[in-house]
């Protein structure tokens, strides 16, 4: 495994996007890509692994603690 800067998707009003952090590697990570889950889970490249991660809040959508946005 390496690892690689993804880009940044695009905000919505109801997201709250985290700046990652520390991550962790878990066996549900590299299971999918060594084959033992093989016909579990699809292993199609490429995977992006990494369930466990720690971070800071980047920005809050406008519709995350109020439900709507002001305009």
């Amino acid at each position: 495994m390496q690892r690689e800067d993804a880009p940044v998707p695009a905000r919505g009003a109801g997201d709250l996007p985290v700046r990652v952090g520390p991550a962790g590697g878990n066996p549900v990570d590299w299971k999918p890509r060594s084959g033992v889950l093989a016909g579990q889970l699809p292993k199609s490249s490429p995977i992006t692994f990494g369930f466990n991660a720690a971070g800071i809040v980047a920005e809050v959508g406008c519709e995350v603690f109020t439900g709507a946005c002001r305009r």
